[in-house]
């Protein structure tokens, strides 16, 4: 069965066609996984799984993806400035609808 994670703005009903994105593709056997998230969750997700906190590499960006190199070398967050974002995000949805992520937050002692 094929498998596609969206933007969870994919859910919203388009305004001509009345239909969602998610509703169409699950119409056609896919099936669809979104989940909303905090930009700096998800962030944070790609820079661990890029270089961890014990410095071992999880993620490598093959050289035949240019423009997610790109992005990753140039993105700015919390800048929305339209470029660099669009990959970004596209691998922020990833993340946060496969890994596992549990908030610690802090504390005062």
């Amino acid at each position: 069965m094929a498998r596609a994670i969206c933007d969870p703005a994919g859910q919203q009903r388009e305004g001509l066609s009345g239909l969602s994105f998610v509703r169409e593709l699950r119409a056609m056997g896919i099936r669809v996984r979104y989940r909303a998230s905090g930009i700096t969750e998800g962030t944070e997700l790609i820079r661990a799984a890029i270089l961890g906190a014990d410095g071992k590499r999880r993620v490598f960006v093959s050289p035949r993806c240019p423009r997610l190199i790109e992005a990753l070398e140039c993105y700015h967050h919390p800048e929305k400035e339209g470029v660099y974002d669009h990959p970004i995000d596209a691998l922020r949805y990833f993340f946060v609808n496969t890994v596992r992520f549990e908030y610690v937050g802090s504390r005062r002692y």
